[in-house]
């Protein structure tokens, strides 16, 4: 298993942490700023969290992986499952890392 970047926490590169086993956390709120009956537009804060581990053992041991940060959704209602997003991310505890996550469809 791996993550980070492209998959389940934003700030980090992608693939970044490598294991056997993983979780993974991921809150958003959304504010709608725009509606339209073609178009919505969202502004979002969210926070990221989870671990990658050899084992399940080292769970306690070790500090999650964490990420905050703010973003923007386009939601088309009347195209099916349109999503465009564009998020920006800051690591925090052990890793200080930052970044811009760019892709279609919602994060998680």
């Amino acid at each position: 298993s791996y993550s980070g970047g492209l998959e389940y926490k934003r700030g980090f590169k992608d693939g970044q942490f490598r294991g056997q086993e993983f979780w993974d956390a991921n809150f958003e709120y959304r504010i709608p700023s725009l509606q339209s009956s073609w178009l919505v537009l969202q502004h979002v804060v969210f926070y990221d969290l989870g671990q990658v581990l050899e084992e399940w053992q080292q769970a306690v041991d070790d500090i999650p992986c964490m990420s905050t940060g703010l973003g923007v959704r386009l939601v088309s209602p009347r195209i099916a499952r349109l999503v465009l997003r564009l998020d920006y991310a800051f690591a925090f505890g052990e890793h200080d890392e930052h970044g811009i996550s760019f892709g279609a469809q919602q994060f998680f």
